[in-house]
């Protein structure tokens, strides 16, 4: 599972002087003290908090894909190394495995970066590690490229991205370097279930990851609330500034 590492940003210290118990207390009393009154104010959210963060659960995500009729991999979360052996080796083809809970992680003072990694040895997965924790697989999609549409309300602005490297081709953020893109228009029955999948999470705003398949097919891999979207305008021409701003503009509905 490859990753990389990067410097620890500068943090934010609490006071000097304060025990751990005490900053720990500090940090929920602002938390729910300020949080709770931005929560409270009666405006339109891009994106709701409570929405944003019960759609980082990616398994909520693929069932609710699945029910708005989009494509999605087939997947498997588990820690049992025997029964992740039975089903990798039941694909009969390539799989990946995908962080859960995001590609950033602490470690040791560095921040590691997760990517996905492709695997195509099923007894990797019977490693006696991999009962510590749960873990996503999810078979390897074939690729014509991969795309990034970000979903604005009922507006869908969609770039593909074509990878020239072999990272790149297995994780396009691993080797942004190596990638072209261009602005396309996705078929209606896709763009209408982004739009239905984006609404049935409560999220007014959403970057997808999305795969085009030789066939001609789509298939869809995860949605983040929070998800980049300016260099797509750079790259890809699409005019996601003003879709926000529009949006906010117009306010609650």
């Amino acid at each position: 599972m490859r990753s990389v590492y990067y410097r620890r940003p500068t943090q934010f210290a609490l006071e000097e002087g304060m025990s751990g118990p005490e900053r720990r207390f500090a940090y929920g009393e602002a938390r729910f003290g300020f949080g709770g009154v931005l929560q409270a104010l009666d405006c339109l959210w891009l994106n709701p908090a409570v929405a944003t963060a019960a759609a980082e659960y990616k398994p909520r995500q693929l069932a609710a894909a699945r029910q708005c009729g989009l494509r999605i991999p087939r997947t498997v979360i588990t820690n049992d190394p025997e029964y992740a052996y039975a089903w990798a080796s039941d694909l009969g083809r390539p799989f990946v495995y995908k962080p859960l809970s995001g590609v950033w992680h602490p470690e040791a003072g560095e921040i590691r970066i997760l990517y996905t990694a492709r695997l195509t040895d099923p007894a990797v997965v019977r490693d006696p590690a991999l009962t510590r924790t749960a873990h996503m697989f999810q078979e390897w999609v074939d690729k014509r490229h991969e795309a990034r549409s970000v979903v604005v309300g009922d507006q869908v602005y969609t770039v593909a991205i074509h990878a020239r490297s072999n990272e790149g081709l297995v994780d396009w953020r691993a080797d942004y370097d190596s990638h072209t893109y261009e602005p396309i228009e996705l078929p209606a029955d896709v763009r209408d279930g982004l739009v239905r999948l984006h609404r049935n999470l409560g999220l007014v705003y959403g970057a997808c990851d999305l795969v085009a398949t030789p066939d001609g097919g789509w298939v869809f891999l995860e949605t983040n609330a929070n998800g980049e979207w300016e260099w797509l305008e750079g790259e890809g021409g699409a005019p996601i500034t003003g879709a926000i701003a529009d949006v906010l503009q117009k306010g609650q509905a």
